[in-house]
C-alpha cells in the first residue's frame, strides 16, 4: 500500500507568492495517495488563509496558524496536524513554481526505496535581475542553480529547502525542526533544512537525489545583490558558531577557525589587487562577515 503523500510549507509576511505557487502546484498531476497541502502561516497574520482556502478543492489545502514568527516552528506546527506517522512529506517554500510531474516523482522514488531515506531535487533560479558572474560564487545556494555544474550531488546529503521530501516518522524521531536556526530568529540565521538533513544522515537515513524533480525559484532582485551575500554569509556564520558552542567545541578551536575567516581575506585581497579580480575582492569580503558570524554564534545570546 502507498504511504500518504503531503505537501507542507510555512509562509509569513505580507505581499509573499504564496497565490502563484499554490496555483502552480495545483496544475501538478496528483498521484493517487495524495492526500493534502498544508500551509502554515506564522507571525502577524496577512492573507495567507483566505489564499489558502481558494485551493480547498484543487489542493485540499488546509490552512495553519501559529503567532511565533518562526519557520522551523511553523514546519513543526504543521507535522503535529499530520495523523499519519509513515506519510512521506514534500517540503517547500511559497515562492516557487513546480514542474507538472514533480509529486509524481517523489512519489516513484520513494516507493522504489526500502528502508528510510530523505529526498531532493533541482532548483532553476527565476530572478528578477541576473546578478553578475562575480557575485554568484557567494550568493546563498538559494540564489543560484542547483546542483551547480560538474557537482558530485551523489555525494552529498543536502538538498535545497524548497524541494525535498522527508518521512513523517523520521522528522519526529529527530526532534522535529531546530528553532534556533531559519527566519524568524533575532538576530536571523539560516539552515534549517540543512540541520535537519544533517540529522537525519548521522541518524542513518539515506539521502536520495530526484533528478527529475524541478521547481523554479522566484529571486527578488533585493536577494540577489551583494548586500544580501554578505548577509547571508554572516547569518551562516553564526549559525557554525552556535553549532560549536552546542556540540562544546574548544574556545581555541572557535578562536582558530574565525581567524582563518580573518586572514585568509588578507591574502585574497593581495591577489584580487595584483589580478584585478572583483570575485577575489568580494570572496574576501564574504569570508570576514563569516568569521564574524561565528563570533557572534559563539559568545553572544540569540532569541529564537
Amino acid at each position: 500500500m502507498e504511504k500518504p503523500l503531503y505537501v507542507l510549507l510555512a509562509v509569513a509576511g505580507k505581499n509573499t507568492k504564496l497565490e502563484e505557487t499554490l496555483e502552480s502546484l495545483s496544475r501538478c498531476y496528483k498521484p493517487p495517495n495524495y492526500v493534502a497541502t498544508v500551509v502554515v502561516e506564522n507571525g502577524i497574520k496577512y492573507d495567507a488563509e483566505e489564499i489558502v482556502n481558494r485551493f480547498t478543492e484543487n489542493l485540499q489545502a488546509r490552512y495553519l496558524y501559529h503567532s511565533k514568527g518562526n519557520k522551523s516552528n511553523a514546519l513543526n506546527v504543521g507535522m503535529e496536524n499530520i495523523s499519519e506517522e509513515d506519510a512521506l512529506l514534500f517540503l517547500t517554500d511559497d515562492d516557487v513554481k513546480f514542474d507538472t510531474e514533480i509529486l509524481l516523482h517523489y512519489q516513484r522514488v520513494a516507493s522504489s526505496i526500502s528502508g528510510s531515506a530523505y529526498f531532493g531535487g533541482k532548483m532553476l533560479a527565476h530572478y528578477e535581475q541576473v546578478p553578475p558572474n562575480w557575485l554568484l560564487p557567494i550568493l546563498p545556494t538559494s540564489s543560484a542553480n542547483w546542483p551547480p555544474v560538474h557537482y558530485a550531488v551523489e555525494k552529498q546529503h543536502r538538498f535545497l529547502g524548497m524541494n525535498w521530501g522527508a518521512y513523517l516518522r523520521d522528522l519526529r524521531q529527530v526532534g522535529g525542526f531546530d528553532i534556533r536556526f531559519g527566519p524568524g530568529t533575532v538576530p536571523r540565521r539560516v539552515g534549517q533544512e540543512h540541520n535537519m538533513q544533517d540529522r537525519l544522515f548521522a541518524a542513518g537515513v539515506k539521502a536520495v537525489f530526484i533528478p527529475e524533480a524541478t521547481v523554479w525559484h522566484y529571486i527578488p532582485k533585493e536577494k540577489s545583490d551583494l548586500k544580501f551575500a554578505l548577509s547571508r554569509n554572516q547569518q551562516f556564520g553564526i549559525r557554525k558558531g552556535i553549532m560549536m558552542k552546542s556540540e562544546r567545541k574548544a574556545l581555541p578551536l572557535i578562536l582558530s577557525k574565525a581567524f582563518v575567516y580573518f586572514f585568509k581575506p588578507i591574502l585574497m585581497i593581495v591577489l584580487a589587487i595584483f589580478t584585478l579580480s572583483r570575485k577575489r575582492l568580494v570572496r574576501a569580503r564574504a569570508d570576514v562577515h563569516i568569521g564574524i558570524g561565528m563570533l557572534q554564534g559563539y559568545f553572544l545570546r540569540h532569541n529564537v
